[in-house]
């Protein structure tokens, strides 16, 4: 799609410019450029910290000097943003189910995420089966809050923390770990090609694989052709929280049993410390 409009996505990186690409789209391919559901584009006020609140419509902007407590739907900036996605509902733009559908669906042909670039490749892509590319939209965000989803700790009721910190450590050096937690079992939901990339066999591996290994060494899945243009507000604190593990949401319990509903390969237990079996 990228090459088919000769699209310059590096000038695409607000939403009112946006909308003529979008308009051509809508009429070209006969399906809805933003395809959302009942949480809209959200992102639009991930630039104001919610200083604990967990609601969008209160926070201080993140280079506010003064810190000042706003409610964001006077703010210029983001009434100015809601005022193009009202314009994307009346042209069609935007799914005419959006405010009541509660999930969304793997085809997009552009949506918004946080990540960072390489993820096009080890996850967004794969995802949806197909080749992405990626273009930083806003400014790289680094907070107390961006970083808590990602931390990593040893219990001081542990028994064996050495062993806790030599799990943390094969989780972010293997490659081969990496793979198995991220796509399968090899031979029953991936296989290796030729070149070294992964085929995925089927969609059966289901584990919410980001919350448990780092992603940067995970082998290229085949891609196929796409586009995606994605925010990566968090490259920092992502690379930052990979590099101490990014297991932190993972329970050590879970690996005590092989007969978890996790379902993790046999060959993954082959590659975990004893003491965790």
């Amino acid at each position: 799609m990228v090459d088919e409009y000769s699209l310059d996505i590096k000038s695409l990186t607000t939403l009112d410019s946006l909308t003529e690409t979008f308009e051509k789209l809508k009429a070209d391919k006969n399906d809805y450029p933003v395809y959302i559901k009942n949480d809209g584009l959200y992102y639009i006020f991930d630039v104001y910290d919610q200083i604990g609140a967990g609601t969008q419509i209160l926070g201080v902007r993140f280079d506010d000097k003064e810190g000042r407590v706003c409610f964001t739907l006077e703010e210029p900036d983001i009434m100015n943003q809601l005022k193009t996605i009202h314009e994307w509902n009346k042209k069609g733009i935007i799914n005419p189910d959006a405010a009541t559908l509660t999930e969304g669906r793997v085809y997009n042909m552009w949506r918004v995420v946080q990540g960072w670039e390489s993820a096009c490749v080890t996850s967004w892509g794969p995802q949806m089966g197909k080749d992405v590319v990626v273009q930083q939209i806003e400014k790289t965000i680094l907070s107390n809050e961006t970083v808590r989803g990602s931390l990593n700790m040893v219990s001081i009721n542990t028994k064996y923390p050495e062993k806790c910190l030599q799990l943390l450590d094969l989780v972010n050096c293997d490659t081969k770990l990496r793979d198995l937690f991220y796509f399968g079992e090899e031979g029953v939901n991936f296989e290796y090609t030729a070149d070294g990339k992964v085929h995925k066999i089927n969609n059966e591996w289901a584990l919410a694989v980001f919350l448990i290994v780092p992603l940067f060494l995970l082998r290229m899945a085949m891609q196929v052709y796409f586009v995606v243009i994605a925010s990566q507000s968090a490259w920092i604190s992502l690379l930052d929280s990979a590099k101490m593990g990014f297991i932190g949401r993972f329970p050590m319990s879970h690996l005590h049993s092989k007969e978890h509903t996790l379902r993790l390969p046999r060959e993954i237990f082959g590659m975990i410390p004893e003491f965790v079996l």
